[in-house]
Formats: structure tokens, sequence, C-alpha cells
């Protein structure tokens, strides 16, 4: 099969199924596709768990000399996928404003850790003809998130058994 009768019989199968992650190995070189094109390939949890999961495949497998890792659509990655998140997004950010990122730990498990995270914008573009731009004083609240950081207790490193 064709790497173009590939693409597309992916397209057809993707994931609608779950299937967020594929895996496929030709000429030496296991190709592991992100395949979630209708949201630009996003990483969220599932995505992320059959990544590990195509990796350890890859390093198991006589036949993969390389990776590589490939997105399905006509985006590699836009990254996380924010709707994995607690968050609320409550000003506007344009191109050219200026965010300051804080983060707090607010829990801490055994392998989990809570963190809050807020995105304050500290300057904002006037206009982008002339790159006219205001510092904000005081900073704008623009976005808060609140998330739990999983590491698998067998995956930590430094702990005491």
């Amino acid at each position: 099969m064709s790497s173009t009768e590939t693409e597309a019989a992916a397209a057809t199968n993707g994931a609608a199924s779950n299937e967020f992650i594929q895996y496929e190995v030709k000429d030496g070189i296991a190709w592991i596709w992100l395949n979630r094109p209708e949201v630009k390939n996003c990483v969220n949890w599932e995505l992320l768990m059959q990544m590990g999961a195509a990796v350890e495949r890859a390093e198991q497998d006589d036949e993969a000399l390389a990776v590589c890792f490939r997105g399905r659509g006509n985006t590699f990655c836009a990254g996380a996928d924010l709707n994995m998140l607690n968050s609320e997004f409550l000003a506007p950010v344009r191109a050219g404003d200026y965010l300051e990122i804080r983060g707090r730990l607010v829990a801490k498990g055994k392998s989990s850790r809570t963190i809050e995270l807020t995105a304050h914008k500290v300057i904002e573009l006037v206009n982008q003809s002339d790159s006219a731009a205001n510092v904000l004083d005081p900073p704008v609240l623009v976005a808060k998130a609140t998330d739990v950081a999983v590491v698998p207790v067998e995956k930590q490193r430094n702990r005491s058994s």
C-alpha cells in the first residue's frame, strides 16, 4: 500500500475509532502518526498514552532502525488540547500581546501534583501596523487553569521503595 493509500485509509478510520496514534514500519523506519487531524493533532491524554505505547513498540521492533513522528492532515501538531484542562479564558489575547505565565503547586500526592496556572497580559499591542504597545499596570488576568500531572509510580525517578 502506498503512503497516500495509507493516509487515505487512516483518514477514514482515524479518530472516530479513538485510534489517535498509528504505527507502521517501512524501509527500517517506524512511522508514528498523530491522528487527530480534525483538531490539528492536538495532544490529549489518550493520544499521549497511545504515543508512549507506540514508542515502546518501536523500541522492541527489530525492523525499526529509526523513528519518525508525523501528523495526519495539514498540521504536525498544534500543541496541547486545551479541552483536557480545567480552564477558563477570561479576556482576549491577540498576536503581539505579551503574556506572563505563573504556576503554583497546590497539592502533592504519591504520584500526582495539582498545579494552578494563570496567564496575565502584561503588554498589549495597540496597532500591528506600527508596533505601538501599552504596558498594562496592573496586568490583566486572561486565563486560569487547574490540572493534575500524574507519573505512574513505576516510572518515577528517585523514589524510595
